[in-house]
């Protein structure tokens, strides 16, 4: 395995998300040498979906070397400038990086972290952090809807209070919803699912168009 690893799921509409965006991620993992892991099967059976995140980075933690670096990208996010590298985003000295929102138009004035995308470094701390966001898919407040923050979302935000692990505020165009900015990697969080579908797809066929107009 590679020295940095990109993470993707997907279950039901979500794995048919991941067949519209694979190819843009092989062809950004190539030209990186960087290593692409995908999973479209339950990594945490009995639990709800958002839980096979922790669960399945938790896995190929364990897998991979200290000091590999990994990218997790959620299903509804696509790579678009596949020229820019994900490596040396992560400062050194952090081993954790995510998108922080102080400020989302669904809920004004709420404060969390959006893990979308999410840049770690694998470390014994980072591993352990990774099995308590897990563990904490038993307590209620992480299964009740809310957006945002949602599940998943809700339970890393309030372990990251509790232990006061050191995170990385990842530039917004690394975890881009807003039309505002121009992405790296563009996300389509919280979007209905019939949608998400149809905006990959365009995004896909915009960015052909703009690498056309960039070669003539």
């Amino acid at each position: 395995m590679r020295d940095f690893v990109v993470l993707s799921h997907g279950v039901g509409v979500c794995r048919d998300m991941l067949k519209i965006s694979c190819s843009r991620t092989l062809a950004w993992c190539k030209k990186h040498d960087l290593d692409f892991r995908a999973s479209t099967r339950r990594e945490a059976p009995g639990c709800a979906f958002w839980w096979d995140k922790p669960a399945f980075m938790r896995r190929v933690l364990k897998e991979c070397e200290d000091g590999t670096e990994l990218t997790w990208i959620d299903a509804d996010g696509i790579v678009v400038q596949t020229d820019v590298s994900p490596r040396g985003v992560l400062p050194a000295v952090f081993d954790l990086g995510m998108r922080f929102m102080d400020n989302h138009w669904a809920a004004p004035g709420v404060q969390y972290f959006q893990t979308g995308v999410i840049f770690v470094r694998n470390t014994a701390n980072l591993r352990t952090l990774v099995d308590e966001w897990f563990d904490m898919r038993t307590q209620a407040a992480a299964n009740v809807p809310g957006i945002p923050p949602a599940y998943d979302e809700w339970a890393m935000t309030r372990l990251l209070e509790h232990t006061g692990f050191p995170v990385f505020h990842l530039p917004g165009a690394w975890n881009s919803f807003r039309e505002d900015e121009y992405p790296i990697i563009r996300a389509f969080h919280g979007w209905d699912h019939g949608r998400v579908l149809e905006k990959l797809r365009d995004e896909c066929c915009t960015s052909v168009r703009r690498l056309k107009i960039k070669e003539g």
